[in-house]
């Protein structure tokens, strides 16, 4: 009989990020679809939030020193075991080994190499890629059964997609132009800094007075806060903030309040989602606003998580200054955004595909 037990390894060296949230709002989707889901990771936030949810949690707190808790979850039966990436993906094989649970792995960035997926994809029962370009990826490993790879992109809450999308003249309506920056501040992230500089570049070409917020915080936040002091002798008209960490749940609403975001992956997402142009960049560049080709290609590589390649992504500053430029170029930017995201990022269509992988 099956136990319908799911063990979820996931170890991150940030306290937050766009892989907890993944965990999160999954482990919520597959509790909803009546798995008994327990998430094995490190203290933090992601551990409260669970919780909160009745969501059972293994606290390692060594993962350099796991053995004990290999050999106590290895006590359990598990029917699934959703291992991520790294030493996350170490410990889930470990389980299996000991307890015959189908494995299946989810890639969140360009690592199949550094993950040596040809030497276990054998053991695996699905292995996710979290957008087509991912899925590609492993299918092209070596010793890689491509029935087996699957592609279930990051989702995002399905509400955020209902909420009415504000216009460019009620955004601008009150006080400075709003520009928010949402990412963890990690050595992956640098991106961010090139495109900043290109969005800037186009609002000093306004007549008006800019925020650029900056949400979030990690290890290279002083190398950002050095660079934006040199973004600030660009123009008097222009202010920034480094805000530290926000809540996940305030994230949205900061978009949804913004003229534009710069983002990565699962906030690039987001930011699309609520209605908000979007510059995504990530681990692997940067993929410009987010219209016409370049929404095409950040669907593709999960808005920064892929190298382009030879594939090109136009001038942020260029689109940046057109987008601005009129309100029905604005709006729609807004709206063929919104919309490519709700068809393909929704979190219900998400949860339906992983629940289906879980039952294979």
């Amino acid at each position: 009989m099956s136990s319908r037990n799911v063990l979820v390894p996931m170890f991150n060296h940030s306290p937050w990020g766009g892989l907890h949230e993944n965990i999160w709002y999954a482990a919520r989707g597959m509790k909803a679809y009546g798995w008994n889901v327990t998430v094995a990771c490190r203290p933090g936030p992601l551990v409260d939030k669970l919780t909160a949810e009745q969501i059972d949690v293994h606290v390692i707190e060594d993962w350099d020193d796991r053995d004990g808790d290999v050999e106590a979850l290895s006590q359990r039966e598990w029917e699934v075991i959703h291992s991520h990436t790294g030493r996350s993906r170490v410990l889930g094989r470990a389980v299996r080994s000991a307890t015959g649970a189908r494995l299946v792995n989810t890639f969140h960035g360009y690592h199949v190499s550094r993950d040596r997926v040809h030497d276990w994809a054998g053991v695996a029962s699905a292995l996710i890629g979290v957008s087509r370009s991912h899925a590609r990826m492993i299918e092209d490993a070596d010793r890689v059964d491509p029935t087996k790879v699957y592609t279930i992109p990051n989702g995002v809450r399905d509400e955020l997609f209902d909420q009415p999308m504000r216009s460019l003249d009620d955004k601008l309506a009150d006080g400075p132009g709003q520009i928010l920056v949402a990412s963890r501040l990690g050595p992956d992230k640098t991106a961010l800094l090139e495109c900043v500089d290109k969005v800037t570049d186009a609002l000093v070409e306004h007549d008006r007075e800019w925020v650029i917020r900056i949400a979030g915080d990690g290890d290279i936040s002083e190398q950002v806060r050095d660079f934006i002091g040199v973004q600030a002798a660009k123009s008097p008209r222009l202010r920034f903030e480094m805000t530290g960490w926000v809540e996940s749940e305030e994230i949205p609403v900061l978009m949804r309040d913004a003229v534009l975001t710069v983002a990565s992956g699962r906030g690039a997402m987001q930011s699309l989602a609520v209605g908000t142009p979007t510059v995504a960049f990530g681990s692997q560049g940067v993929y410009g606003l987010q219209r016409g080709q370049n929404l095409r290609i950040g669907l593709w590589g999960n808005f920064g998580g892929h190298p382009l390649g030879d594939m090109a992504v136009s001038d942020v500053t260029a689109d940046t200054a057109a987008t601005l430029a009129k309100k029905s170029t604005y709006g729609f930017v807004q709206t063929k955004g919104r919309a490519a995201a709700s068809s393909f990022l929704r979190q219900s269509d998400v949860d339906r595909a992983l629940d289906a992988v879980y039952r294979l």
